[in-house]
């Protein structure tokens, strides 16, 4: 500087600083692109970048497409699952309401069946008390014929030994006597006269004014029964008739076989028929050749 007294220091020379002071070494500067004005450098850049997000949006659309597929799966399965619940609930309601018109049809069948067998039974039932003692008896007469006992037509009377049963329809005597016989019963025999007052309060009860009864003249033997048994009351004669009847006042008459007179049959308890006419041609014949054979009554 002016006025200093200073001497100013000698210049080094480029050399020496040189040699003292290396030059530093230059780093290389990287090559710079060259990006002249007009160039495809936007458009390479713009290709590339689509280039990756291309596969990145495909991988993602992919991704979205499965998930749309499973969320559409997943609805289509609860749809199906609710379709279906739905068409099992309606053919539940269905079944039931099937089920309910076929006990209800069931109901109203069986009601129908009750109703007609009920219909039925009346009817039979009215056929039956509608039927008489007379067609009962012709129900049963193969039965009581072989000796069966243990069904009668109503209003028949037991007996100790043997029952009983009026006939109101009249006949002759012997038309009696067959009639009884085809049952395997034969005209009631009241050969003591606590029977007789039985059997007369039955025919007062009945209001009948007589009934024919198993007896008849013998000829010179009197009278008998025709089982057999020995005749214990008064000889009625043979004036009237040769065969006997009973009174509702308890008197036995003779009366002619053309009058017609109800009757009363009577079956013994043991299947037996001792009144058949078979049973009195039995007893017969070993008498035939004695002065008074033991021919049957009338």
């Amino acid at each position: 500087a002016p006025g200093s007294r200073l001497k100013p220091l000698p210049k080094s020379s480029p050399k020496v600083e040189n040699e003292t002071h290396p030059a530093p070494l230059e780093t290389p500067a990287p090559a710079a692109v060259s990006v002249q004005a007009g160039s495809n450098w936007p458009i390479i850049r713009n290709l590339i970048i689509i280039a990756v997000l291309v596969p990145i949006i495909i991988f993602t659309w992919g991704l979205y497409q499965d998930k749309q597929a499973r969320i559409e799966r997943e609805r289509e399965a609860k749809e199906m699952e609710e379709k279906n619940a739905e068409i099992e609930r309606r053919a539940k309601i269905e079944q039931t309401k099937r089920d309910k018109e076929k006990e209800a049809r069931l109901a109203e069948e069986k009601k129908a069946r009750e109703a007609q067998l009920e219909k039925e039974r009346l009817r039979l039932l009215a056929i039956e008390n509608a039927r008489t003692p007379m067609d009962r008896l012709a129900e049963y007469r193969t039965a009581l014929f072989n000796g069966r006992r243990d069904r009668f037509p109503d209003n028949t009377i037991d007996r100790n030994s043997h029952f009983l049963l009026f006939v109101n329809t009249p006949m002759t005597w012997t038309k009696a006597s067959e009639f009884a016989e085809m049952h395997g019963a034969h005209l009631a025999t009241p050969s003591a006269q606590a029977e007789i007052d039985l059997l007369s309060k039955d025919i007062s009860d009945l209001e009948l004014l007589r009934v024919w009864i198993g007896g008849g003249a013998q000829g010179k033997r009197g009278w008998t029964w025709v089982t057999g048994e020995d005749w214990k009351f008064k000889d009625p004669g043979t004036t009237l008739g040769p065969y006997a009847s009973l009174s509702s006042s308890g008197v036995i008459r003779a009366r002619p076989n053309s009058e017609k007179n109800p009757f009363v049959i009577q079956w013994s308890k043991d299947g037996q028929n001792s009144g058949a006419l078979a049973s009195q041609l039995e007893r017969l014949v070993p008498t035939l050749d004695s002065p008074s054979p033991n021919w049957p009554p009338g």
